[in-house]
């Protein structure tokens, strides 16, 4: 611009004193002198200077365009206008600028959503379609459109469980939340929400765990549950409250039920159809789009019978062939025998666009070379949102290598990168995943070869888990982020099966993501993963592994977890694991591993773990006696997890003995070695010292529990979120130290808390049953009117209880009875804070014959009296 300046002024200057100096003579000379080509040449040197500075502003402007996107996309705070308070906008896609039509949809979901000053209230819809009919893009679009409307807005990927809570972790790490590390799945909204609610707070106390959602003060906020496929995935996400907006998308019509007003997608009309495509083709201008363009991009629009997928995937192969409209339209037709995508249990909404959509792919699939079509062989076989690129890259292809194949994908509409975060991940839609596994319904050896796969390559992003089960807390984040992937592929093995074989390794893989889960207390989708292993296992009858004993052990840990319907089978479960590591361990005739001696403890402490759940104390301890000494003979002696796990199931046998100061002495040393030895925030940390508080409250000390306890739900929250197992035992036993502290009114409101966060959670129905019975207990106390429905639901457990003549001399009451059968129906691992309080005989072991373990005490003896007279090696050799 400078120089443009310089020129033009100079050129004005020597005309000025051209003319001045020969006025006349210039007059009739200017354009055959020496003036005229000066002219000239000052006219393109100006001409070269404007050029060059609308390019550099052009390039300027560009640049801040770009410059503006990318900081929306990355920052979590959006100012508004008057620039008085700040919001929310997490959501991981940009606007679609290819949009098309939907304006009576956007309308209607205004009106539906948009929240009226007069009368606030939760206001939901349920967006639902054939896939592939744009509804995620609907949202998006709502989104963008009425973002101004809230305050915050979530985006909720909901395909499964597992993805729902994944999401909630990566949001609570996008917005670098204080101890986000150790931040995991289960947290839900109540930690990001209660983060836009308190900035600076850090804790989420027992005052706090009803978050953000659910208080007024936070009412314009959007949640966004795109894609969902099961109604008791979503519902344990669903704010309980009177205000806030909730939107989800789903392909099933029968998830309208979550919200009163529903919108069926329809498929786009022809006009629109056809300007979508225009518009991916970068075809489309009012002003400049040929007629004749219009007509054909109409036509395709109604071949595909204006299914937004379908066209957009049509829009890629026309680029990418360069054909004409009228070219494709000719290819198109051709293709009449494609199969159609959904072949079984297609609602009235989606069957008659399969067959067209399915004809789409075949025509993108075919220009893709056998490398391309590998990797999405394998994409097929994983959870369709959200793949990390990094899992992907493996030895077949550089990282070069691999982006010219996503390029590809993506330039047919096959797969969507997604790189707004710091880590790319890709998608592929639902409804094309499920094609390509169709296509390889007859093709075995492909099918079985893209298994094996995606078996590699998932196994090689999760991390093993330790040779003795010890605890791997520290390894949550990397199974947090495979999770949904190995459940997908569990998922195709079994519907695939017995036509996919399993490699070697997967029921291992299987058994590692089963004890992550029974770590997180996730015991439901925990033991279907177990047992999709322990099935595995079962092609191989004669070969019983110690592996096998592990996945015994979870399904027996998991099971027993559910209080007294689980107990049975868990305990089963458990000797099963003990029967293999004391075959493994008496069969060998040279000196044994020491792996194989701590598993084989371990199995010894477990059984005991199980003979606590049915209060046989006696036979418990001698259980616990036996692992004790086995790791005494190993020298392992007091420094290691093990041992502690021993002292600590040790210690409430000696509560039942009314040994309390050995009680205390045992549990406090246990607890304070993991905190000394494990992460501060470790899962196992809290497992310790809610057993102390528990204890504690036994021996009388109830205040110091109290604090104990409130400390310990403090952190399981911060660990599991409010809705989890885990976090439910300890609020449960923070309002029964408060009860006992004669703090009547927070006693009663923690069980109401409990009651109410229960019945979208996995707390057996023992724990709900107990919590009941509690709660009517403190209302009792403080002369409140007893509510029916609690009566009835406590009086449940009560009607199979055992007879009065069980309970001690000293306990006189109906009520105390009651209390003492309902401790003894949940998991001791729940807390129990009426140990030893009921007179139970000792397992009746010939009930048990057909497990053969009717001398499992004797035997336990026996093995005990042995140790005690062999010297002290760290293998121990059998005869």
């Amino acid at each position: 611009m400078a120089s443009l300046y310089d020129e033009f002024v100079g050129f004005c200057v020597e005309a000025i004193l051209f003319y001045k100096k020969w006025p006349f003579y210039a007059f009739a000379t200017i354009f055959l002198s020496r003036m005229k080509r000066r002219c000239h040449k000052t006219k393109s040197t100006m001409e070269r200077h404007t050029k060059a500075f609308n390019v550099e502003a052009q390039s300027i402007i560009d640049g801040l365009i770009v410059e503006t996107h990318e900081t929306i996309q990355a920052r979590a705070f959006i100012g508004n206008e008057d620039g008085i308070e700040e919001s929310v906008y997490e959501v991981p896609y940009s606007q679609n600028y290819f949009f098309s039509g939907r304006d009576q949809v956007l309308s209607d979901l205004r009106d539906i959503l948009i929240q009226s000053e007069k009368s606030p209230k939760l206001r939901a819809c349920v967006v639902h379609g054939m896939g592939g009919m744009g509804k995620t893009q609907v949202a998006l679009e709502y989104v963008y459109r009425y973002r101004k409307q809230y305050t915050a807005i979530f985006w909720i990927s909901a395909g499964t469980s597992a993805e729902i809570s994944q999401t909630f972790s990566s949001l609570a790490r996008r917005l670098c939340l204080p101890g986000y590390n150790s931040m995991t799945p289960s947290k839900h909204a109540e930690a990001v929400m209660s983060w836009l609610k308190t900035r600076s707070m850090h804790h989420f106390g027992p005052q706090r765990y009803d978050g953000w959602l659910t208080r007024p003060e936070g009412k314009q906020w959007l949640l966004v549950f795109d894609n969902a496929e099961k109604s008791e995935d979503v519902k344990p996400y669903w704010p309980n409250c009177k205000h806030g907006t909730i939107l989800l998308t789903s392909q099933k019509r029968d998830l309208s039920h979550l919200a009163g007003p529903d919108i069926q997608l329809e498929p786009l009309d022809a006009k629109d159809g056809g300007t979508l495509l225009l518009k991916h083709l970068r075809r489309f201008s009012q002003k400049k789009v040929h007629p004749g363009d219009l007509n054909d991009a109409a036509r395709i629009a109604r071949v595909v019978d204006g299914l937004p997928i379908a066209i957009a995937h049509i829009a890629g192969c026309i680029d990418q062939s360069q054909l004409s409209l009228t070219e494709f339209i000719d290819l198109f037709e051709q293709q009449d025998q494609a199969r159609r995508i959904w072949e079984q249990g297609a609602s009235a909404s989606t069957h008659q666009y399969g067959k067209r959509l399915n004809t789409v792919w075949d025509i993108a699939l075919r220009e893709l070379d056998s490398t391309a079509s590998d990797l999405l062989n394998i994409m097929s076989m994983l959870s369709p949102a959200r793949i990390p690129e990094k899992m992907l890259i493996d030895d077949k292809y550089t990282k070069t290598q691999f982006r010219e194949l996503v390029a590809k994908f993506t330039n047919r509409h096959l797969v969507k990168r997604d790189a707004v975060l710091i880590t790319p991940y890709l998608s592929i839609h639902r409804a094309f995943q499920l094609n390509l596994l169709h296509r390889l319904h007859n093709k075995a050896d492909v099918r079985q070869a893209a298994f094996n796969s995606t078996f590699s390559l998932v196994r090689a992003v999760v991390p093993k888990q330790s040779h003795i089960q010890a605890p791997s807390n520290d390894k949550w984040k990397e199974y947090e982020i495979a999770l949904p992937h190995v459940i997908s592929l569990q998922a195709v093995y079994e519907r695939y099966c017995p036509f996919i074989k399993a490699p070697d390794g997967f029921a291992d893989l299987l058994c590692d993501v089963g004890h992550y889960l029974w770590e997180r207390a996730q015991y439901r989708i925990g033991r279907k993963t177990l047992e999709a292993a322990e099935k595995i296992c079962e092609h191989y009858p004669n070969s019983l592994t110690i592996q096998q004993s592990k996945i015994y052990t979870l399904l027996g840990l998991s099971s027993q977890e559910a209080g007294y319907h689980g107990r049975r089978k868990g305990f089963e479960q458990c000797l099963k694991s003990w029967k293999i590591r004391r075959r493994a361990v008496r069969s060998t005739t040279n000196e044994i591993d020491q792996e194989s001696l701590i598993l084989y403890a371990n199995a010894w402490n477990d059984v005991g773990c199980s003979l606590l759940e049915y209060e046989d104390y006696q036979n418990a301890e001698v259980c616990f006696t036996k692992s004790f000494k086995i790791k005494e003979r190993l020298g392992m002696g007091e420094l290691n997890y093990g041992y502690a796990e021993n002292e600590k199931n040790l210690a409430v046998v000696r509560v039942a003995q009314n040994d309390l100061r050995e009680a205390l002495s045992l549990i406090s040393r246990a607890a304070v070695w993991v905190k000394t030895h494990l992460e501060p925030m470790s899962a196992v940390i809290q497992v310790f010292h809610f057993h102390w508080a528990v204890i504690l409250l036994q021996c009388g000390s109830p205040r110091e529990a109290l604090t104990k306890h409130e400390e310990v739900l403090e952190n399981r929250l911060r660990l599991f979120g409010e809705n989890e197992v885990q976090t439910l035992n300890s609020l449960y036993a923070v309002g029964v130290a408060q009860s006992s502290l004669g703090l009547l009114k927070e006693a009663e409101a923690n069980f109401e808390k409990c009651i109410t966060a229960s019945q979208d959670s996995q707390w057996s129905d023992e724990c709900k049953d107990r919590a009941s019975f509690a709660l009517r207990m403190v209302r009792r106390q403080q002369s409140k009117p007893e509510s029916e429905n609690l009566k009835q639901e406590s009086q449940m457990v009560w009607q199979i209880s055992y007879p009065l003549s069980s309970i001690r001399s000293d306990v006189k009451s109906r009520e105390q009875h009651q209390m003492y059968t309902h401790d003894h129906k949940v998991s001791f691992e729940a807390g129990r804070f009426t140990l030893g309080k009921l007179q139970l005989d000792p397992v009746p072991w010939e009930e048990l014959e057909e497990l053969g373990t009717s001398d499992i005490g004797n035997f336990a003896r026996e093995e005990i009296s042995a140790l005690d007279m062999a010297p002290n090696h760290h293998t121990i050799s059998y005869p």
